[in-house]
């Protein structure tokens, strides 16, 4: 089993890394990340960790995308359902879910084309935050 699927491991990951994974996933499920969406990224990124270094963004973003990369589909998606149950966690007492969903939608639609595999990604996150 991948480590990135790991339950135990993934305990570990911060609420940043966990909203990286999400994004990046999303980001690629169309197999490119084109400049607007990594635009589109890093103002979510910055909007909510607004102290983070842009050395740490850099590395999250570079092994992200790496390891996203090396998985397949069928591992994509399970990352993607237990990073946000993770953040459902990280943020369940808090109104900034719906912020982070709003941005999401906002990046699939940031390189002008939404594709039904996008759009099905977006509903099972929604499902699982129970919008």
């Amino acid at each position: 089993m991948n480590k990135y699927l790991n339950e135990e491991i993934s305990q570990e990951r911060t609420p940043m890394e966990s909203l990286f994974m999400l994004l990046i996933i999303l980001g690629l499920s169309d197999r490119q990340l084109v400049f607007e969406e990594q635009t589109k990224i890093q103002a979510i990124i910055t909007n909510h960790f607004p102290e983070h270094s842009e050395q740490r963004y850099q590395e999250l973003l570079q092994s992200t995308i790496s390891t996203i990369k090396n998985l397949d589909f069928n591992s994509q998606t399970e990352l993607l359902k237990t990073v946000s149950v993770e953040l459902k966690t990280f943020y369940s007492d808090k109104g900034t879910l719906p912020i982070i969903f709003s941005e999401l939608k906002e990046l699939l639609e940031a390189d002008g084309i939404v594709y039904s595999f996008e759009a099905q990604l977006l509903e099972m996150i929604n499902k699982i935050w129970n919008y």
